[in-house]
Order: structure tokens, then sequence, then C-alpha cells
């Protein structure tokens, strides 16, 4: 049998037992006069302390802008009373303040045209700026539009170029080309013009659109300078004078437009080169423009399609957040573009909306996009699409 280990305790005397315990120092008594003397100091201290009313509220601005001048209105006086920041103006002009070169691309105003108020407002506001303005966003948000009906509304000359990936300098700047003179029966080298060097010379809104498509974009790098100029190429008989460009001021702004940011499209849907530091870092505004709102599709459809239902309109725009949040989520790879929803609203006042969504997205679908979005059908109507609507095998067959 095993036995318990024996514990050995120290020995302890019994004197040591009975010991009186050590005495623990007395803290030393604060007399009156000292803490009166302490209360003083703090309500000293606290006088120097900052306030919260002291600080001031850095989120917003100190300055109002400016007051319209003689050729100028408010915005509110054009648009409505902006709400994410102080009145400020905008330069109204008249038709026949533009060179006639540039008057002929004074755009006329689309009727059915709705604002987004948050992304005008911050757009109108990068131009009083004189920002070098980015608009970027998913397709067919109306990025170029919005652009062109606040050029429509103020009688701008909207001077587009359009990017792709085959561009060439002569794009940008204009090209050589040989004039002959019917009078002197002689041969001259000119230089011939492009769009955005014909709204340099004589002002507007050089838009340029799919910005991020171009390899040739540092091309145009002194012109996103501030103040900067536009040398177009040498050529025969052109003084160097005349080959510089030097906007107009206060009658010329600088948008571009694209799908990214300038970093690439991470997912991969869009075709965007990745832009260098110092083209980026010229951009002094970066706007990013989203699907509209519900309200705003609503409207829009109300005024295209002004025989629709409200039961209709409705429908239609619960369908397109839907795709439009698969299409950023991945799950589906055709976007549902704004100028697509005005089609679908158009064509179902007359073949009604399943048809409608068949003409105008359906049927550029993948077989897997088709399951997905009789998925979101189903979803929102809680019933199944028509089988003419979705014909997967028959699509496969083709």
């Amino acid at each position: 049998m095993s036995t318990a280990p024996k514990v050995i305790l120290p020995a302890v005397s019994a004197a040591s037992l009975l010991a009186p315990a050590a005495k623990v120092p007395a803290l030393p008594a604060l007399a009156d006069k000292d803490i009166m003397a302490a209360i003083k100091e703090l309500t000293e201290n606290s006088k120097n302390e900052v306030k919260a009313s002291d600080i001031p509220e850095l989120s917003k601005g100190t300055v109002a802008p400016p007051s319209a001048k003689a050729d100028q209105k408010m915005f509110s006086d054009v648009f409505w009373k902006p709400a994410l920041m102080p009145d400020f103006p905008v330069t109204l002009f008249s038709k026949d303040d533009w060179h006639p070169d540039v008057r002929a691309h004074i755009p006329t105003p689309n009727e059915n045209w709705a604002w987004d108020k948050d992304v005008a407002e911050q757009f109108a506001f990068a131009m009083f700026s004189g920002d070098r303005t980015l608009l970027y966003g998913p397709t067919g948000t109306g990025k170029t539009a919005l652009v062109r009906e606040y050029c429509a509304k103020l009688n701008i000359p909207f001077m587009l170029t359009s990017c792709h990936q085959q561009q060439e300098s002569t794009d940008f700047l204009g090209k050589d080309n040989i004039k002959y003179n019917d009078e002197t029966q002689s041969l001259s080298a000119h230089v011939e013009l492009s769009n955005l060097a014909t709204g340099v010379k004589h002002g507007g809104m050089l838009a340029i659109d799919e910005a991020f498509r171009s390899p040739i974009l540092m091309a145009i790098q002194s012109l996103l300078e501030p103040g900067g100029s536009l040398v177009l190429p040498d050529a025969a008989g052109v003084d160097v004078k005349d080959r510089r460009l030097v906007p107009p001021e206060g009658r010329s702004w600088i948008v571009l437009t694209d799908n990214t940011n300038g970093q690439g499209s991470e997912d991969g849907k869009y075709n965007a080169e990745v832009q260098d530091l110092s083209t980026l870092d010229r951009i002094t505004a970066t706007i990013f423009v989203g699907y509209p709102k519900a309200a705003v599709e609503r409207k829009i459809l109300r005024k295209v399609a002004s025989d629709l239902s409200k039961d209709n309109i409705n429908l239609i725009t619960k369908l397109n957040r839907q795709v439009r949040t698969a299409f950023s989520k991945g799950t589906l790879q055709q976007p549902l573009s704004l100028r697509a929803g005005i089609a679908i609203g158009k064509k179902a006042q007359y073949i009604g909306v399943e048809a409608a969504y068949k003409i105008s997205y359906v049927n550029k679908l993948s077989t897997q996009d088709i399951g997905q979005f009789g998925e979101i059908w189903r979803q929102v109507t809680a019933t199944a699409l028509a089988s003419d609507v979705v014909d997967a095998d028959e699509k496969d067959d083709e």
C-alpha cells in the first residue's frame, strides 16, 4: 500500500506568532487650506482647456463662393438650390458668344433628361473651380450625357473626342494637310485641326470620352496643366507661335470620362489602361457616376414612355436595379445601361415588359446570364419568364 508524501513545514517559534503586526505608516492628513489650493489649481487649468466650441468645423468651408458677375448667374437661378455646397456662379452664354467653328457643336437640350442632382452639383462646382475633371463609373450610367446636357443648358460647345486603343496623336492634335489655292494656283501646307484642337483654339467643353482606352494620352499632358496649352505637330509654313494653342480663359473646360478611375479594371470588365501617376495627378476633381437612383429612372421613364402604367414603370425600375446589382457582384456579365432601360420602357408600352426585355437585353446574354436573369425575374415578379423569352436551347443551337 502506498503512503501519502509527508509535507514538512518550516519551524515557527511561538514568540513570532505572538509578536504584534508591523504598523502601516499613516497617510499625511490634508489641511483645509491644502484642499482649497488643489481645487483652485484644477479650476485654473480648466480655463486653459480647449472647448468644443473653440474648435473650427473642419468639415465645412469658411469662405462663401463669390457672387455672380455681369455675365453669370448663380447655380440656383439656372438649376436648383445646391444641397452639397453653397450657391456658386455659373456662366450662361449665348450662341453668338462663340466662334462659328465651335458654335455648331452647342448641343440641343434633351427634353427627356433627368438630372442626378448630387452628381450634377459636383460636376458644376468642378467647372466653377477650373478643375481638370474625371467622371468615372460603370458603362451606360450617363457620364457623357451629363456633360452634354450641362453644355446644352449653358450654351457651351461640346467638343467630343472618343478614345480607342488604336488611337494616334493626330486624333488629339490634328494632322498636316496640303491645300490648293485657286487664285495663286499653288499648294500650301497647313494643319487640319482635330475636334480637340479646335476647342482649345476657340473654347468650349473639351470632353475626352473613354479616356483611359487611349495609349497616347500623354500627348496632351501639357493641356492638363493649369494654364496649359496644346502644341500642334510641325508643318511646313506654320510658325511656332501658330502651333501653340492656348485655351481662352473662362471659356474652356476639360473633362475626361471612363469606366475606371485610372487604376485599371481590377475585375477585368473594362479594357482600360493603368495611368501614369503624373497623368492622375493632373486630374484635380474625380467624380463617381453610378446608375441613376430609382426616383430618377422612374422620372425618365415617365418622360420617354408616357403611356406606360405606373406599375410597369415600377417593375422595370426594380428589375433594372436587381440586374445592375448582379452585374456589380459579378453574377451577371452583361450590364443594363440607362439607354437600354429607356429602350425597354419605350417598347413595353406596345409589346409588354417581358417582350421588351427580350429584344433590348435578354437576346444578347450568354446562356448562364439568361438563367441568372430568369432568377431575378422570378424574385421580382414571383412568376417564371415566358418560354419564348428564355429559350436557352434554341440560343445554343444557333
